[in-house]
């Protein structure tokens, strides 16, 4: 186990060449867990209204919009994090992260960890 108490994985890595309904090339390999565990937010999203002129009477509240989405959730108070934040990387690799997003913790309305 490491500092975060994960084990080592076995996961299926897909080098594949598609088949009819079938991939081939199936390999699996013992890779060490992600720095970050993965996770899905829900969280709403700020949205504009209908564009042109109108009267406000005309306007109607279709309720929040939730977005769904997945990431590596970066701890807060560690680097590359946001206060008041959810930070989510897209990738990582060596040490490195790519495609860093920020939801304002006020609007998150769920997290589910995919990993641990």
């Amino acid at each position: 186990m490491d500092k975060f108490g994960y084990r080592k994985q076995v996961v299926i890595v897909l080098n594949v060449a598609p088949r009819g309904n079938h991939l081939t090339n199936l390999q699996t390999i013992e890779v060490d867990p992600p720095a970050y565990p993965m996770a899905l937010i829900y969280w709403a999203d700020a949205c504009g209204g209908d564009a042109g002129w109108l009267t406000l009477d005309e306007v109607e509240d279709d309720g929040e919009v939730l977005v769904q989405s997945v990431g590596f959730l970066v701890p807060v108070g560690d680097p590359g994090s946001k206060e008041n934040h959810i930070t989510l990387l897209q990738s990582i690799h060596d040490g490195e992260g790519i495609n860093l997003f920020y939801i304002p913790v006020a609007m998150v309305r769920k997290i589910i960890l995919l990993s641990s």
